[in-house]
C-alpha cells in the first residue's frame, strides 16, 4: 500500500454542472473507495493508503472535479512522486518543493 498526502482547493461555485459540495464529496468518496486507511479531519487535506500509483490515484479522485476551477495535489512521501490537477498558478514553486511533480494531462 502506498501512502499519500492529498491537498485540494475546490472552487466555491458551480463548475462542470456541479456545486462545490457535490465536487468536494465526489473527491472524498473516491478517495475513501478501496483505501486501507484515511485521515480526513481537516477541511482540505487527506492522508490516504491505497494500492494505486500516484497518477492513477489522482485520476480516480478528480473524476468529478473541474480541471478549469479545482486544484488537487497528491504526494507520496515514500518515493517523492507527486501528481497535480487543475489550474496550479505556481507550478514552478510546487516543483521547487517537490521536483517530481507532474501535471495530470
Amino acid at each position: 500500500m502506498d501512502k499519500y498526502f492529498v491537498t485540494f482547493r475546490i472552487y466555491d461555485g458551480v463548475a462542470a454542472g456541479k456545486s462545490y459540495d457535490e465536487r468536494r464529496q465526489s473527491l472524498i468518496d473516491a478517495a475513501y473507495d478501496g483505501c486501507e486507511a484515511c485521515w480526513a479531519e481537516t477541511t482540505s487535506f487527506l492522508m490516504i493508503s491505497t494500492d494505486l500509483r500516484t497518477p492513477d490515484f489522482l485520476k480516480k479522485i478528480t473524476r468529478g472535479l473541474s480541471a478549469a476551477h479545482d486544484i488537487v495535489v497528491v504526494f507520496d512521501p515514500d518515493d517523492q512522486s507527486c501528481s497535480y490537477f487543475g489550474p496550479v498558478a505556481n507550478a514552478d514553486l510546487l516543483r521547487w518543493f517537490v521536483p517530481l511533480a507532474k501535471k495530470l494531462p
